[in-house]
């Protein structure tokens, strides 16, 4: 039988006090601000959100709204369940992070170690590429869909494994690149249980989720959860909504179920108690990715350490399934975490908290600090030099100039941003790289297919 230390017990029953107390009362403006954030998104009458704002680890601010089942009316509460989707991987890593400190796994180990069933690659992929999504491996999911499987539902950790063990080659040559990958830490799951000597479902009860009092998370072995205050994700289909509980149901990259309640003790652990959440653990947690080449391991912004994204003075991690959207924020001094459950599929969980942090004022941004796109392109295919000129965060001038006499006019365009951070206009769209150092064109009809330009200055 695992201890769970006074401590924990402890701070469960003041947590559950902060947690009980009416969170929504008349006249509580910005709890009601955070309420219409949330009928905005997913609807005064249907699924909703559950919000937990926090401060040096402790409940500042709760608000629960929507239905976590529409056929009973159950409604959303602290102790709802909700599917995690990819902040689970935030846990995943914290395991890993364990087991190094332990000496039972190192970083720059070799995954074959532990998992022979990987195929040898031409590079090899160690653990700290999957902890940063640098080493090339297939998504899962997508594999998932490739196989025949309708949905990710279907597919069995023990099918997702044969899948991916299946894989004869990389994405890319391993640590070349960041591209995020469900499959990564799949196999990062695998290997705890293998250096652990236990199922990856009970390390994590008895190592994680016990010591801090997490007692309504836990990792899914092979079916949905059966609580009774767990909350079915909602899809939109056609003018209605329909359950959506099509999430995997095996852990790694998602596969877990968590409440608001239990989101505050991990909080709690990370702010204050380091219990779990070690100093020698953050060490690992928060180190920067970098890929082989020293560059970050970066995407729109925001550098991927181990399952957690650094976006500034934030520390981030959000989630998507069918059903569920979920966003996890904190900044490390302490001052404010966010916590952000829906179980609506309609809703952008990032936009909710970055409104939440706008409404309590006084915080940094929790938007993506790109950077810059300003500078002069060219491209082996086109006789002309792009030179790409910011004009808001929202606008982009693109000035094409000819290189040489003969080919090409020259022109200005303006294009606008996008919800998936591209820039179109005109028939033009424009897709930066990851890195910034250069740009994807193609046209809106796709006649063309796609011409990349790598930047030559960042002067216009």
């Amino acid at each position: 039988m695992y201890w769970n230390p006074p401590t924990s017990r402890i701070l469960g029953a003041v947590l559950a006090m902060a947690l009980a107390g009416p969170a929504l009362a008349t006249g509580n403006s910005t709890a009601e601000q955070i309420r219409s954030i949330i009928h905005a998104s997913a609807g005064a009458d249907g699924p909703g959100c559950a919000i937990g704002i926090l401060k040096r680890g402790k409940p500042f601010l709760t608000v629960v709204d929507g239905k976590a089942d529409l056929s009973t009316h159950r409604q959303i509460d602290a102790d709802t369940q909700f599917y995690s989707a990819s902040i689970a991987k935030q846990f995943t890593a914290l395991a890993v992070a364990r087991l190094v400190v332990a000496g039972k796994i190192s970083l720059n180990d070799d995954i074959r170690k532990y998992l022979p069933e990987m195929p040898r690659y031409q590079s090899t992929v160690t653990v700290y590429m999957l902890l940063h999504h640098t080493g090339g491996i297939r998504d899962m999911l997508t594999l998932g869909e490739f196989a025949g499987y309708p949905e990710s539902s279907d597919v069995s950790r023990k099918e997702a494994l044969r899948l991916v063990y299946a894989q004869t080659e990389t994405v890319f040559p391993p640590g070349s690149q960041h591209r995020y990958s469900n499959s990564g830490y799949l196999l990062l799951s695998e290997i705890v249980a293998r250096a652990s000597g236990v199922s990856f479902a009970d390390y994590m009860r008895a190592q994680i989720f016990q010591p801090l009092g997490m007692t309504r998370t836990w990792v899914l072995e092979g079916a949905r959860t059966n609580e009774a205050n767990a909350a079915h994700g909602y899809a939109v289909d056609g003018a209605t909504l329909k359950i959506a509980d099509t999430h995997p149901y095996y852990g790694g990259a998602g596969g877990m179920v968590l409440s608001l309640r239990d989101l505050a003790m991990y909080d709690r652990d990370i702010q204050v108690n380091h219990e779990v959440w070690t100093p020698a653990i953050a060490e690992i947690m928060l180190d920067p990715g970098k890929l082989a080449d020293g560059s970050p391991a970066a995407r729109r912004g925001v550098i991927y350490a181990a399952g957690l994204g650094l976006n500034g003075p934030w520390v981030q991690h959000s989630g998507a399934g069918e059903g569920f959207k979920n966003m996890v924020a904190w900044l490390p001094d302490g001052r404010l975490s966010v916590h952000v459950l829906c179980n609506s599929g309609a809703v952008d969980p990032a936009k909710i908290a970055g409104q939440v942090v706008d409404v309590l004022s006084s915080y940094p941004s929790l938007q993506p600090r790109m950077p810059s796109m300003a500078g002069r392109y060219s491209s082996l295919d086109l006789p002309v030099i792009y030179t790409l000129e910011p004009v808001d965060d929202a606008k982009l001038d693109v000035i094409i100039t000819r290189r040489s006499a003969g080919l090409g006019r020259d022109r200005m365009i303006r294009l606008t941003r996008g919800a998936d951070g591209s820039f179109a206009g005109e028939g033009f769209r424009i897709v930066a790289d990851d890195d910034q150092n250069g740009f994807t064109l193609g046209d809106i009809r796709g006649r063309a297919g796609l011409i990349h330009f790598k930047r030559e200055s960042r002067e216009p």
